[in-house]
């Protein structure tokens, strides 16, 4: 790229040793002063300059830009010389992952060689040449191989070893709470009336009742229909969508297949993502069932409303339906609301959005940077509030 400067009207220059003699005269600062802010001025200088940006970032991180730019005349004979300035920018910059470390590096260098006279032409300096971008900065060394297909396979082996969870599948909300959960309470409730002394072991039977059916509060829970787009990955910090599996797995019913996230090594355990699933319209909710092959995962389930989603996980328009749990074992069933009375009373109101957000990976899905680990989610389950 080639550029053409031109430099405020001055008088003309003298040499090199009369401005020396006139260093006592009150005009030599003026002259000085202008060739410091002349891009083409003939004068020898190394400048820095900083910039700091404050809140910088998802973290609200402090970033620090230092400007190297020195200036550089070379005298190609009594008639011309060439003006050369570098731009070398330091900087430091607080990540933009979910990680405690600030990195700091440099920025793109802009070299620029202007020709120009050695004395003004008609009161203006001029100046003609080219302006070179060198590209300094650092490579990105994380390696990106995600395998989204094993980590499925692995989910066939392990989802049928919790029997208890089996009749809970109602991802096939037709099927299962209609005719197989909801006749097991019927045939279990009349055998309190009739023999009371055996009401004792008839826990023995809600419990085993309890843990394949309903959130507790809930009489007849009937897990929500879902659209087949209904989910979408919820990535606000810009991972490569290479990072990340089909979303529509999470809600298809079938165990054996899931939603699959890559850990990152450079911040593992830590990570910054989710799932959304969209409801098209605000609905009361009073709980969500999770199903995984990576237990161990930090969950927490939010809801917001809106044309879309909340653009970050930080925003105030994102209502937290659950403390942050880890959640340890394969199957796991989140009751809305908390211990606060502030809780609670969120957790009653509808919503269209809700966020299954994925804050840390269990140590055995963290892998190496060799090859990286994933988390999986495999089934997600939405449960209606009753009503009053």
């Amino acid at each position: 790229m080639w550029i053409l400067a031109a430099g405020a009207p001055v008088r003309a220059r003298s040499p090199a040793p009369d401005l020396a003699a006139n260093d006592g005269d009150e005009n030599s600062d003026t002259v000085l002063a202008k060739k410091l802010q002349n891009p083409i001025g003939d004068l020898y200088s190394f400048p820095f300059q900083n910039n700091t940006n404050f809140n910088y970032g998802p973290h609200k991180g402090t970033q620090d830009i230092l400007n190297v730019q020195p200036v550089i005349p070379i005298h190609i004979n009594e008639d011309w010389t060439v003006i050369t300035r570098t731009i070398l920018p330091l900087i430091w910059q607080p990540s933009l992952q979910p990680a405690k470390t600030v990195p700091f590096g440099t920025g793109p260098t802009t070299f620029s060689a202007f020709l120009a006279p050695a004395n003004p032409v008609n009161g203006w300096l001029l100046g003609v040449g080219p302006v070179a971008q060198v590209p300094t900065i650092p490579a990105a060394t994380t390696p990106v191989t995600p395998l989204p297909p094993e980590t499925g396979a692995t989910a066939t082996a392990k989802v049928g070893t919790p029997t208890t969870i089996a009749p809970s599948t109602s991802a096939k909300p037709p099927k299962i709470p209609l005719s197989a959960s909801t006749p097991l309470p019927a045939t279990t409730t009349p055998a309190v009336p009739v023999t009371p002394k055996t009401g004792l072991s008839t826990p023995t039977t809600t419990k085993s009742g309890g843990s394949n059916s309903a959130p507790v509060g809930e009489a007849h829970p009937e897990a929500l229909l879902l659209d087949t787009n209904a989910a979408s990955t919820y990535n606000p910090y810009n991972y490569a969508a290479s990072n990340f599996g089909d979303p529509s797995l999470a809600i298809d019913g079938d165990r054996s297949t899931g939603w699959t996230a890559l850990v990152e090594p450079s911040v593992a355990p830590k990570m910054a993502e989710g799932i959304v699933i969209d409801l098209n319209t605000p609905r009361k909710l009073s709980a969500l069932a999770l199903i995984t092959t990576t237990p161990g995962m930090t969950v927490q389930v939010y809801g917001a409303n809106g044309e879309a989603p909340p653009t970050s996980i930080t925003d105030p328009a994102w209502a937290a339906l659950s403390p942050s749990l880890v959640e340890k074992k394969k199957h796991a069933r989140i009751k809305f609301g908390g211990t606060t009375a502030a809780a609670q009373a969120a957790a009653k109101l509808a919503y269209r959005f809700i966020a299954v957000w994925v804050s840390q990976a269990p140590a055995s899905a963290v892998g190496t940077p060799a090859a990286p680990g994933h988390i999986s989610i495999n089934e997600i389950e939405l449960f209606s509030r009753k009503k009053s």
